[in-house]
């Protein structure tokens, strides 16, 4: 059964135009008054579950749908036009005429948003269920010392750190040494620089670390970075296996994911029109965005062994060989294909799935304008009349593995642009070496 509350509101207003003639007396049936009355919406709809409390007692899920609806809607407008033989201004309340209602979380392109957030949220969700504590398999494709950077990932961490720091002491005492033998070279007169040859760059050591390498400050950075982070991960995941083993852990836990979009909703088009012998220009506009943003949760029974703790399973195969290719990570960063292949296959991570739902808000603010003016000919046309909407729109839907989907990522953080970069340079120079 669907049970609605209503909070709403409604504003009236009242808007008022004249019209004189070309002597200034105001013409019969004017002022003229228009009443308009708005709802600021305040509803809420969702769907009465008979027994909800019992189900709820005895361990039962119920997601039930939800849609919620706040928001406010004002209205102005002024403008005057001036004819050889007509004046007419208005004032007041006016509401232009929009493409969509005013009801911006319908336009197309907030819609089709709605759609790319609840599929990429849904999709991490349901990748995150039965995650492994530590990924053995990918550890054993990635890192040959894999045990021991089980056993010791912290003392492995240091080891790398120490001798980066090393191999930025030598570059730095290399550079430095360079620098004085130029700035000694630069300081003999010019006869006998004419005579000596001016020295050459040194060739500076290459850090490496495991499948990275690199001499220069981005690509030497590039291989440190991710030669350390696999160890920050694996220590870890080490650390929550261990909590989980000694401490337990609760039978049913939550996946959770989340995905955002802004959409700019502004529009404008101009045409001609005309009135009382006055042509003038006539722009309907809209100015604002809408900001979509959904959040996806599995709930499910979580399988304790220490075989799923360690990721030691058959369907965790093919992602492991995945991210064994190098710069595999890279692709991640434009799309979800590893979620969709972990979100498929979650079902055999967990001992059972108990539901899943997303919640998806559009919180949006735009302004719709007409501009009436400037005149074009026969005389002056000035004025405007505007309508600004604000509020936020919510849903919650059930979910399942049928809204799984594949979708193209353009979000890059400053630490991927950072690193994008990096891996630009050092292509550049295997490009230029070869």
């Amino acid at each position: 059964m669907q049970r609605l509350r209503d909070k709403s509101q409604v504003t009236s207003g009242i808007g008022i135009d004249n019209l004189y003639d070309s002597s200034g007396n105001l013409l019969g049936g004017y002022p003229r008054e228009f009443p308009l009355s708005v709802v600021q919406p305040d509803t809420m709809s969702d769907i009465v579950t008979p027994g909800f409390k019992r189900i709820s007692a005895t361990g039962g899920i119920v997601i039930s749908p939800m849609t919620k609806l706040k928001g406010t809607q004002t209205m102005d407008g002024s403008g005057s036009l001036v004819g050889a033989s007509y004046r007419y201004e208005w004032y007041g309340a006016w509401m232009p005429i929009d493409a969509h209602g005013a009801q911006p979380w319908k336009h197309p392109k907030v819609e089709e948003a709605i759609l790319r957030t609840t599929g990429l949220a849904v999709t991490d969700a349901f990748g995150g269920v039965g995650s492994p504590d530590v990924a053995t398999l990918t550890e054993l494709v990635e890192l040959r010392d894999t045990l021991g950077f089980l056993t010791s990932p912290v003392r492995a961490m240091v080891k790398l750190t120490q001798r980066f720091k090393r191999h930025l002491n030598k570059v730095t005492a290399i550079e430095e040494r360079y620098a004085r033998r130029i700035a000694k070279w630069d300081s003999l007169p010019p006869r006998i620089q004419a005579r000596r040859a001016k020295p050459e760059k040194p060739k500076l050591p290459t850090f490496k670390s495991g499948k990275y390498s690199g001499t220069d400050v981005a690509s030497a950075w590039l291989a440190y970075r991710y030669g350390l982070m696999p160890l920050i991960y694996t220590f870890q995941d080490v650390v929550k296996l261990l909590k989980k083993q000694s401490e337990g852990a609760p039978l049913r836990v939550t996946s959770r994911a989340k995905s955002n979009q802004v959409v700019d909703l502004s529009t404008s088009s101009e045409t001609v029109d005309s009135a009382y012998g006055v042509s003038y220009s006539f722009t309907r506009a809209a100015t604002g965005s809408a900001t979509v943003t959904s959040r996806a949760g599995v709930l499910y029974e979580q399988d304790l062994s220490l075989q799923a703790s360690l990721g030691l399973q058959w369907n965790r195969i093919p992602i492991a060989l995945y991210e064994g290719i190098p710069l595999s990570f890279v692709t991640d960063w434009f799309h979800n294909g590893a979620s969709v292949y972990d979100a498929l296959t979650a079902e055999l991570r967990a001992k059972r799935i108990l539901g899943a739902w997303v919640t998806t808000v559009v919180e949006y603010d735009v302004l719709y304008r007409d501009t009436y003016g400037p005149a074009i000919s026969g005389g002056t046309c000035t004025g405007i009349v505007s309508s600004t909407v604000k509020g936020t729109y919510k849903t919650r839907v059930p979910a399942s593995q049928k809204d799984v989907s594949f979708r193209l990522r353009v979000e890059l953080n400053a630490k991927r642009v950072a690193d994008g970069l990096a891996l630009i340079s050092t292509f550049l120079a295997t490009a230029r070496k070869k």
